[in-house]
């Protein structure tokens, strides 16, 4: 049978994060960071000196008001001094992307991920900045070690299956479907999504007939879903 290459707008199964730009998942990120900065304690010895205390307040104050190009330079002098310091390193690749500086956001974050490889949102995050840098290769690497480091994301799951289908590798993108569908509940995920997700990778191999057991399975969830009564019209 001969396979069709289905276009279509990307959509979200994850309930409540539709249609996120990443200018927001970057500031997400941002603020977990200062949450972070603000309510970690300092594995080094505690900071007696007042002036190193006020750089830092210096310093959150700046990011907190969205002053990137003045709080980047401050960043860069303390971690000459600090290397090893991670919030502060944290908050370096969260300002190169606030302004655009993708290349240098990536490479901070390589930095952040050497001493603490086994971080999935780091993972992520890298594998967003892959994407946006139009490095195939490393995008789809990193997410798949973020889902090994956080099987419990169905997030990173998602964007792992998509992945694997844009790179024509549907073996394994129907693979993450079936386990999102199969290990996921409807509070986590819109399940009649995900059975079009499916549905879709099952067309593009030319499989008809799964595709519409997907189909019918996904309408089971939602008899209204535009989506899954569209791909079921086109067929």
């Amino acid at each position: 049978m001969k396979s069709k290459k289905i276009e279509v707008k990307p959509i979200d199964v994850i309930k409540d994060r539709r249609k996120l730009a990443i200018l927001f998942v970057g500031l997400a990120v941002g603020l977990f960071i200062i949450w972070q900065y603000q309510g970690s304690k300092r594995k080094s010895e505690p900071e007696n000196n007042i002036s190193r205390k006020s750089q830092r307040k210096e310093i959150q104050d700046l990011y907190e008001k969205q002053k990137f190009d003045d709080v980047i330079p401050k960043l860069q002098s303390r971690l000459k001094s600090e290397p090893q310091d991670q919030q502060l390193r944290s908050l370096l690749a969260s300002s190169y992307w606030r302004t655009g500086k993708i290349d240098e956001s990536f490479r901070e974050y390589k930095k952040i991920l050497k001493l603490d490889p086994g971080n999935g949102e780091t993972l992520y995050l890298l594998s967003i900045l892959a994407g946006q840098l139009k490095k195939p290769e490393q995008e789809l690497d990193y997410i798949k070690k973020a889902a090994i480091a956080k099987p419990e994301s169905a997030q990173f799951k998602v964007k792992l299956a998509r992945l694997y289908s844009q790179n024509s590798k549907h073996e394994e993108a129907i693979e993450i479907w079936k386990k999102l569908i199969n290990e996921f509940d409807d509070t986590q995920v819109d399940k009649d999504e995900l059975y079009f997700e499916l549905a879709k990778v099952f067309i593009e191999v030319g499989d008809e007939s799964q595709a519409r057991e997907a189909i019918q399975a996904g309408l089971e969830k939602d008899p209204n879903s535009k989506n899954l009564l569209a791909l079921q019209d086109s067929l």
